[in-house]
């Protein structure tokens, strides 16, 4: 290992503040401000810079060699505004080196990617600390390219939203007792002849009328008296599917609508289980996962859904994530790039059947508080390799 390697990295702040209004318009400002808007008054504010003239942040003054690590914290400010803000905010790593990586734990076992705080009326402002480590025990070809190099920088960008209301949907899964709802949207009927889902940022696709099964379109609104509703809604895919009687069905593609950002259910127990024809699901960027606890058996079975991509997840106060995909057995695609698994307890039969999945990443998976693993990869029989370097398996009694 070369200890001659001078570098002074730089982290440089780029800050997009977007308002949500009416039909959620976005409208950019710059790094600090104040917007006046009918939904209400939008305040954010970012410090913690090195220097807060250009928003920079140093990590070490001077030379900075394989086997450094550090940390900074920058502060997430809302005060003085009327409405909530949802702040996402993740790093686009520039020119940095392969092996410097960045965590949100000083322990260095959850990887930072994505992250997404909300600053709302309990809690109008958050420190977040962000730590660092460039690994000297890994292959010092790509560290090599760096020595002497000053010129090495990363970028945090950071998305604050205002949420002047939330749309809270149910979960939908039937069952006979009401603390799972019993009273489902996509019902059994549909659900196995589903051939695509979308969640949708308006309701300008909206039925007519929205009664039920009559027009193919009901109201999953987790409260009846929440102000912004939720929707679902099923339309004729124009394709067919022939069950094991011969018997043909119309497949729909089902679409999730609001006027207001869609925010999931504490508990998405089997939300999406046993869709067995549906090939894809359409998140875009309206499915806010913050407030889950509970992600069990959330895709069981659904053996037509060819990728994945949940990038957009946020599960930092997800317990359980038992079965999650058991039985995805066309999946060859897995994006979980976001996850934050600190708090998960249950990853028992998590990729169960998962036997399409030719590669998997969970290189960022922090399985510190993980107790059962049993089943795990079970019958993941296309895998060819699969990184388990940097679990943690101290308190699990089960493999």
């Amino acid at each position: 290992m070369d200890k001659k390697k001078i570098i002074l990295i730089t982290l440089i702040i780029v800050i997009v503040i977007s308002v949500v209004i009416g039909s959620f318009a976005y409208y950019k400002i710059t790094i600090n401000g104040n917007i006046e808007a009918t939904a209400g008054k939008a305040v954010f504010n970012v410090t913690g810079f090195t220097n807060e003239s250009t928003k920079e942040i140093v990590l070490k003054e001077g030379k900075l060699i394989p086997g450094d690590s550090g940390e900074f914290t920058i502060r997430l400010d809302a005060t003085g505004s009327d409405v909530d803000m949802y702040v996402s905010y993740s790093i686009s790593r520039g020119t940095l080196p392969k092996n410097l990586k960045f965590y949100t734990s000083k322990d260095k076992k959850s990887v930072f990617y994505k992250n997404y705080e909300l600053l709302d009326s309990s809690n109008k402002t958050k420190e977040v600390t962000i730590y660092w480590y460039w690994n000297p025990y890994v292959s010092d070809e790509e560290d090599a390219a760096y020595i002497n190099k000053t010129d090495v920088t990363a970028t945090i960008n950071l998305e604050a939203v205002q949420i002047s209301t939330y749309a809270m949907m149910k979960n939908g899964y039937s069952s006979s007792s009401s603390a799972n709802g019993g009273t489902e949207f996509w019902n059994n009927t549909y659900k196995p002849y589903i051939k695509t889902i979308s969640f949708e940022k308006n309701i300008n696709k909206l039925p007519s009328s929205c009664t039920g099964d009559s027009d193919l379109c009901w109201d999953v609104s987790y409260s009846s008296t929440q102000n912004k509703k939720v929707y679902a809604y099923l339309i004729d895919s124009g394709e067919d599917y022939i069950d094991d009687n011969s018997v043909s069905h119309d497949l729909y593609n089902l679409y999730i609508a609001s006027e207001a950002p869609i925010f999931a259910p504490t508990s998405c127990y089997l939300m999406f289980g046993g869709f067995t024809n549906l090939i894809s699901i359409e998140f875009n960027d309206n499915f806010n996962t913050s407030n889950v606890t509970n992600m069990y058996c959330m895709f069981v079975g659904c053996s037509s859904l060819a990728s994945l991509n949940l990038s957009s997840f946020n599960t930092s106060n997800v317990t359980t994530m038992q079965s999650m995909f058991s039985g995805c057995e066309s999946l060859a695609s897995l994006n979980l790039s976001s996850f934050n698994t600190s708090n998960v307890t249950a990853m028992q039969s998590m990729f169960k059947y998962c036997s399409s999945l030719t590669s998997l990443d969970i290189s960022g998976f922090n399985t510190s508080k993980v107790i059962d693993m049993l089943y795990m990869f079970y019958e993941c029989s296309s895998l060819t390799s699969l990184d388990l370097s940097s679990f943690n398996t101290s308190n699990v009694t089960s493999m």
